[in-house]
């Protein structure tokens, strides 16, 4: 029997092609070796995120001064993971940022499915006064821990009894976050007060005036495309691995860059500057009486901040860019004879800030000290004309 067995492997040939398997083997993995050496190599020597990441690249470190650097360090780190996720289609408002946790950033999902930016711990649930804030990035918080954006200074100087939720959108346009506040009106998700945050997304209303994303094909390239990058998402400690989520990505900006050419097509035109600013005056004014009909017929208070930008009268350090600054001091120029109830133009404050250092971490953000000077201006306002806070004051139980 056992003659028969070794006669039968020798007719097989089995030791050689054992011997051949594991030549092959060895070689494959000596060479996927060698090959991730290599791209290592090339990714440290051409790649800015492999040491810093994308956010720190940009980040003007001075606007941190008296902060930890343990927690400064640990918010680029985490800012950088976030903005790798990318955006995420919403229905009616088209974007939205993908709910996320971290040490120092956090998007979370209220009751209702809607994301907002997580501010002070814990929340106030049952606080008197609710306050709901929208706006783009610069509300949002970028490159800022969550006790550091406006949402949470607001809560801080408003002290007990008052409620304070940031539903900021990273670029969003007023006209978006209009839409944002109907939906969460419509879904019974219904604040005392909301706060309106613009002034820094002024090239993202080409969105509603001269391009329509609303359609089902730009839906479903964004859903499919965004989703595509977070479910093909490989750990990045191997570097073959990052070349392909880096060659995936691409793929995904340049199927997308059909809608973001369209987006700021306007821009890129070189209209006449004044007549841009005319028509964004206007747009932003329609936006405002939209948004104060529907809060009072929902019995929400409504105030609408027309914010600081580092394009107009603001820090020349870090320049903003330049289809973005060539729009905004005309239209911020347009913006200074408007008076509207519970209008705050806070376009002035970088001349009348009495922060040390820049007020902004990069070329559009605000940095801490000048985001805690923001709500202050704000707090000041509401706190003077809202008769729900004078009431609060006089009464805290």
């Amino acid at each position: 029997m056992w003659l028969r067995v070794k006669t039968w492997i020798s007719q097989h040939n089995f030791s050689s092609r054992y011997q051949s398997i594991a030549y092959t083997f060895t070689n494959f993995f000596v060479a996927l070796i060698a090959l991730n050496m290599l791209l290592g190599l090339f990714l440290r020597l051409t790649d800015t995120s492999s040491e810093a990441g994308l956010a720190r690249s940009q980040v003007d470190l001075r606007a941190y001064h008296g902060l930890p650097s343990e927690r400064l360090r640990q918010v680029l780190n985490d800012f950088d993971d976030f903005a790798a996720m990318g955006s995420v289609y919403r229905p009616y408002t088209q974007i939205g940022d993908p709910p996320f946790e971290s040490a120092s950033l956090n998007v979370l999902r209220d009751d209702y499915g809607f994301e907002y930016r997580k501010g002070t711990s814990p929340e106030i649930a049952d606080a008197p006064i609710r306050i709901f804030l929208f706006g783009g990035s610069t509300s949002f918080g970028v490159h800022l821990a969550d006790e550091w954006t406006l949402g949470a200074k607001l809560q801080e100087i408003l002290g007990e009894g008052v409620s304070v939720r940031n539903y900021s959108v990273r670029g969003f346009s007023w006209y978006q976050a209009h839409i944002l506040f109907q939906r969460l009106l419509h879904a019974g998700n219904t604040p005392q007060l909301a706060i309106f945050i613009d002034g820094t997304s002024i090239q993202n209303n080409g969105w509603s005036r001269n391009y329509p994303t609303s359609t089902w094909k730009a839906a479903r390239l964004w859903e499919e495309t965004q989703q595509g990058v977070r479910h093909t998402n490989l750990p990045e400690f191997i570097p073959l691995f990052r070349v392909l989520n880096i060659l995936n990505r691409n793929r995904v900006e340049k199927k997308m860059s059909w809608v973001m050419e369209k987006r700021y097509a306007y821009l890129k035109d070189k209209p006449d500057l004044k007549t841009e600013a005319k028509k964004t005056k206007v747009s932003y004014l329609e936006t405002l009486h939209q948004r104060e009909a529907v809060a009072t017929a929902f019995g929400v208070t409504p105030y609408f901040v027309w914010q600081p930008n580092a394009a107009y009268e603001c820090t020349k350090e870090n320049q903003a860019p330049e289809e973005y600054s060539q729009i905004v001091p005309e239209v911020y120029k347009n913006m200074r004879g408007v008076r509207e109830k519970r209008f705050l133009n806070l376009s002035s404050l970088c001349k009348q800030s009495k922060v040390e250092g820049p007020l902004f971490v990069d070329n559009l953000h605000y940095s801490p000290a000048f985001t805690e000077e923001i709500a202050q201006a704000i707090a000041v306002e509401i706190r003077r004309d809202y008769k729900g806070l004078r009431q609060l004051a006089s009464n805290p139980s």
